[in-house]
């Protein structure tokens, strides 16, 4: 299980790929994005740099991914994705990361 993600694109800013990734991947629209923070994903290795938006007032609607994004769209609780992050049932490091990093924001 993973957040939706994608690389940047050249011209576009990491605020404007997040919104493309949210409605690409899980037909969201937000109504704020928030930086929360951004780290290295591979130090000594790769200087990619992930940046972590948490987006919320989304409104879900129709995807569009790419023919190469087989996935399926599973909602949970707040609460759940937090005890699967922490549990390591989310073994994506990215999307575990991320959701640990928005836990004070998501229990406001």
């Amino acid at each position: 299980m993973e957040v939706p993600a994608g690389g940047l694109s050249p011209g576009m800013s990491p605020e404007e790929v997040a919104r493309r990734e949210l409605l690409e991947e899980v037909g969201g629209r937000a109504a704020e994005l928030r930086l929360v923070g951004q780290f290295y994903t591979s130090n000594g290795i790769s200087n990619e740099v992930a940046y972590v938006y948490l987006a919320t007032g989304v409104e879900l609607g129709e995807t569009h991914r790419e023919a190469t994004e087989l996935m399926e769209t599973r909602l949970v609780a707040v609460e759940e994705a937090l005890r699967m992050a922490r549990e390591g049932e989310i073994t994506d490091g990215p999307s575990a990361l991320a959701l640990l990093w928005c836990e004070p924001l998501l229990l406001q």
